[in-house]
């Protein structure tokens, strides 16, 4: 009996590549500008709040949805991890001052950031103290996260 070797699918390599990711292989300059761009969606999803769209979406999603723990970005609310990954995301894009990418019209951080939160959150992710570096001082932040363990 023989058996056909496929090639590995998109999703496989994809996959792959993810795993074997190290942080190392990214410049300081690409570094750089993902905390600037995880900054820059914080920022614009706590100015959403402030927006009926937010509080409109927010009403419509918890409605549908699942009670839940899960932190929604600049809101005393909590809702199940996939419905705070969809806030988030709405609250990131809402007002459209996110980020952008220079060869492409797509917003990357209004997807990835919110989904990366809510897998940690899921995950149980904690840190001691995660602080966002930047070179101008402006822009340098500290936040404090409890850890789960005694």
């Amino acid at each position: 009996m023989s058996y056909e070797v496929l090639d590995p699918s998109l999703s496989e390599r994809v996959g792959k590549f993810a795993s074997d990711f190290k942080l190392s292989q990214v410049s300081e300059e690409g570094v750089l500008r993902a905390k600037l761009s995880i900054l820059d969606a914080i920022g614009v999803a706590m100015a959403s709040t402030r927006y009926d769209f937010a509080h409109k979406t927010h009403t419509g999603i918890a409605a549908m949805g699942d009670v839940g723990n899960a932190p929604v970005i600049g809101m005393p609310t909590r809702l199940s991890v996939r419905d705070s990954m969809l806030m988030n995301g709405a609250l990131v894009h809402g007002i459209d001052y996110d980020d952008s990418h220079n060869w492409a019209a797509f917003h990357p951080t209004a997807s990835a950031f919110p989904c990366v939160l809510g897998t940690a959150h899921h995950l149980g992710a904690t840190c001691s103290k995660f602080t966002i570096k930047t070179r101008p001082k402006r822009y340098q932040s500290t936040t404090n996260c409890r850890s789960k363990s005694p």
